[in-house]
């Protein structure tokens, strides 16, 4: 294996975005479709999210269990605190 320089990271990064591979190639293609044929776009998506959040009340079930175990999730009135 060669050793890692900085004139050979930089020789490989400028192949790798002058010459993309096929395979790379047809990656970004693959994504490209998937994103742009989205049924909405991401400012839509995150609308909703927003309004659902806010029809329910801070959404407490979609929180993570990691905030959970912190004790950073709000509490409802009338419980206490470990």
């Amino acid at each position: 294996m060669e050793d890692l320089t900085a004139d050979s990271l930089l020789s490989n990064l400028t192949s790798l975005l002058e010459e993309p591979s096929a395979a790379a190639a047809a990656a970004a293609e693959e994504s490209a479709l998937l994103r742009n044929s989205a049924p909405m776009s991401p400012l839509e998506v995150a609308s909703f999210w927003t309004e659902y959040v806010a029809r329910h009340g801070g959404a407490q079930r979609m929180q993570s269990p990691a905030k959970v175990r912190a004790g950073l999730s709000k509490k409802k009135s009338g419980e206490e605190n470990p």
